[in-house]
């Protein structure tokens, strides 16, 4: 009987081991997925992410919002690893600016106080781009954002000014961090002047030469107008 029991006994022990292996094989598991779901949404984070900064006790981060007191500011994303940052040579506290608050210009053809709010922006040093109206497309959009069809019209981050008044401007510069003299690396150019509204490029067709018109059989292919004239 005690030969019985003790075999009993192992028997027993062995089972509740085996009972209570697959509850430990479940906690890895739960623990593992875990574990890569945290490692997933952080990825996630850093891919949403468009800045890169050191803050005050020296750690990096990411986001799409830098304080105030950030260091060593720099922008992610696929276009800023493809493009040369224009800014790369400027202070910190213009670059700071110029991502926190950029600054965009919406000017119209013949409008002589776009040319003179131009002007000022180049003469205060700030980095801008220039969106202007070419369609009536263009048009429609700005009033669909609000806009009347007075110009010019600056926006500096998420504030926006009609008209050209150089105080008023100034002061919005002045409150979006920007320096009041310009700092602005000598090999800094503005972007080109792009319409408010992208437009794709076209493909072009290619060209279908009919038979008798190819310059094999001695057929003139300058374009229409221009004339062929020479020795």
């Amino acid at each position: 009987m005690t030969i019985r029991g003790r075999h009993t006994s192992i028997s027993a022990r062995e089972a509740a081991g085996r009972a209570w292996a697959p509850n430990a094989k479940a906690t890895v598991a739960i623990a593992t997925a875990a574990l890569l779901a945290v490692i997933l949404s952080t990825l996630s984070a850093l891919a949403l992410a468009q800045y890169r900064w050191t803050d005050a006790e020296g750690h990096v981060t990411y986001g799409d919002s830098p304080p105030t007191d950030a260091k060593n500011l720099q922008k992610l994303g696929v276009a800023a690893l493809d493009a040369p940052d224009p800014l790369r040579d400027a202070p910190y506290e213009l670059r700071r600016a110029a991502v926190g608050f950029p600054v965009v210009l919406y000017t119209a053809d013949g409008c002589a106080p776009c040319l003179t709010a131009r002007a000022s922006l180049q003469a205060r040093g700030i980095p801008f781009s220039e969106r202007a109206v070419t369609s009536p497309a263009d048009l429609e959009e700005l009033q669909r954002r609000g806009f009347g069809p007075t110009f010019p019209i600056l926006t500096v981050g998420r504030q926006s000014r009609q008209g050209f008044e150089v105080k008023d401007w100034n002061l919005l510069f002045d409150a979006a961090g920007y320096p009041p003299t310009s700092q602005l690396p000598k090999n800094w150019q503005a972007p080109a002047v792009r319409p408010v509204i992208d437009v794709p490029p076209k493909l072009s067709k290619p060209e279908v030469l009919e038979p008798g018109n190819s310059q094999e059989n001695g057929a003139n292919t300058m374009p229409a107008g221009a004339s062929g004239t020479g020795g």
